[in-house]
């Protein structure tokens, strides 16, 4: 039966990313990167499953965070996963928190990566024109 076996998949694939989320999670000596500046963590802070250093984690914290854009990505048509990363890495160096998330969807056979850029509310505006080119 087919729904058995995309079920079963599904269920492989799921248990698999929780369980190296939770290993991500749980191995301090594995190296952290601060999901906002991409630097290599000494001390990482966690929220929400997730690594910051100090300062980011703060902001992560208490900030509004808003989408800024949202893309689905495949193993044959990665374009879209490769501008959202294309423009977290310039709001950074422009010095404008955002981080990427990731959800997984199966269909037609197929993974999908669905990536989301999120900015803080107050940076929405600018961040929006700033990556305008890059995100169309």
């Amino acid at each position: 039966n087919p729904d058995i076996i995309i079920f079963s998949i599904l269920t492989i694939l799921g248990c698999c990313l929780l369980f190296f989320a939770n290993k991500r999670r749980l191995s301090i000596s594995e190296k952290q990167l601060c999901l906002i500046c991409e630097q290599e963590l000494t001390q990482p802070h966690f929220e929400d499953g997730l690594a910051f250093c100090s300062t980011h984690f703060q902001i992560y914290k208490h900030g509004n965070w808003k989408l800024l854009h949202k893309g689905h990505a495949t193993s044959d048509r990665p374009e879209h996963g490769v501008s959202i990363y294309k423009a977290k890495t310039m709001l950074c160096q422009l010095e404008i928190p955002s981080f990427i998330t990731a959800d997984y969807e199966y269909k037609d056979e197929q993974i999908i990566t669905v990536m989301s850029l999120m900015v803080l509310e107050e940076n929405f505006e600018r961040a929006q024109a700033l990556s305008k080119s890059i995100l169309n």
